[in-house]
């Protein structure tokens, strides 16, 4: 069983418990089912999770690659350790941001940026994750990294200091961060109250199914992997470059460089690179 679900996570459950109730329905029909997801949610947020099954899983850093979009509540005038609602108030200021402010300031969050991640994270910092040194009082120095913003917009006012935002964004990039230093921009403080992923990669929140939804048919929910890789150029080998290549040897080829999909019978088999007239499997899906 191989292939990806594109699982509606719900708020309050955490990626790892949400995987554990695919893993559950999955096992019904293979009990030996490897199943994990595609890129963390917390729980706090809901939307899109791209859960793999089987081999599929082996493309988890790629998957981590892909652009997302997300849906996102900034409140402004206070600031929470946890730089969202679940956290407990550090700051607060009486400055209201409008419209014009807020507007005013994205563009120097838009492209690549310098952002440290939030305490409350799941980074690994000497083998143990942020969040849990965080929640057991302790402090963590994060490194600051790049990533990339590829547009921010207001989709609208809501009330005072409450705004409705959509991200676009490459990987990494924490939305809570971002709420946090635009507030420090508007010379003010601010936390995420709400986030909603409507999109990783090829899958979107108009495809995706809630665990109710799982509960009542999961098999049919499997998207095939070939079908998740559909932004990628297939190849289908023959013969005995086909035989050399699932070898593991490399073999000469007149294919331009770059990544190749590799086919077999129209199923994905494989990942490939090719330079320099030289193809070589990379990562195996069957």
């Amino acid at each position: 069983m191989n292939g990806y679900i594109n699982v509606l996570k719900p708020v309050g459950l955490s990626s790892s418990e949400t995987v554990i109730k695919v893993r559950r329905l999955l096992r019904q029909f293979d009990k030996e089912a490897a199943v994990g997801h595609m890129g963390t949610l917390d729980p706090l947020a809901s939307g899109v999770l791209p859960v793999g099954i089987g081999k599929a899983n082996r493309l988890f850093e790629r998957f981590l690659q892909k652009q997302k979009s997300y849906i996102a509540i900034f409140t402004f005038g206070k600031e929470t350790d946890s730089l969202d609602s679940c956290g407990k108030i550090t700051a607060s200021d009486e400055k209201t941001v409008s419209l014009k402010d807020l507007e005013e300031v994205l563009p120097m969050f838009i492209g690549e940026i310098s952002q440290i991640p939030p305490q409350f994270s799941a980074i690994s910092v000497d083998g143990a994750r942020a969040y849990n040194i965080a929640r057991s009082g302790g402090e963590v120095q994060l490194k600051a990294r790049q990533v990339k913003v590829t547009s921010i917009k207001v989709l609208e006012k809501m009330t005072d200091n409450r705004f409705l935002l959509r991200i676009d964004c490459g990987a990494g990039v924490y939305v809570r961060s971002l709420v946090r230093d635009i507030a420090h921009a508007l010379g003010t403080v601010g936390y995420m109250s709400a986030l909603i992923r409507i999109k990783s990669g090829v899958f979107c929140i108009e495809n995706s199914f809630s665990l109710e939804e799982l509960e009542e048919d999961v098999m049919h929910s499997i998207t095939p992997t070939i079908d998740a890789l559909s932004d990628m150029t297939r190849y289908e080998p023959e013969g005995s470059e086909k035989t050399k290549l699932f070898n593991g040897l490399s073999v000469k080829t007149e294919l331009v460089d770059g990544e190749y999909l590799v086919t077999e019978d129209g199923n994905a088999a494989a990942l490939s690179i090719v330079a320099d007239g030289l193809q070589k499997l990379t990562v195996r899906l069957q």
